[in-house]
């Protein structure tokens, strides 16, 4: 399911449109909420990452977002 670590296996990747995944417009960090600020450091994602590794991590995080999807059409199918 979509939370750290951001991980999951071929199966979900491959549900994933890699052309779609970009990179976000990252703030600086003086004009970071405190709570994102907060958030960025306790969960040690604090950091200079290249595209490369930010479209990696949310590329991974879309496919645990098909796999959730997939968990929850389960549930819903043996519910009706």
């Amino acid at each position: 399911t979509p939370h750290p670590p951001f991980d999951t296996n071929g199966t979900w990747l491959a549900h994933v449109n890699e052309s779609l995944v970009d990179v976000p417009t990252w703030l600086d960090e003086d004009d970071f909420h405190p709570a994102d600020s907060y958030m960025s450091q306790s969960k040690n994602v604090w950091g200079d990452f290249n595209a490369s590794e930010i479209k990696k991590v949310r590329k991974s995080y879309y496919g645990m977002c098909a796999q959730a999807d997939w968990m929850l059409g389960n549930v819903m199918t043996l519910l009706d």
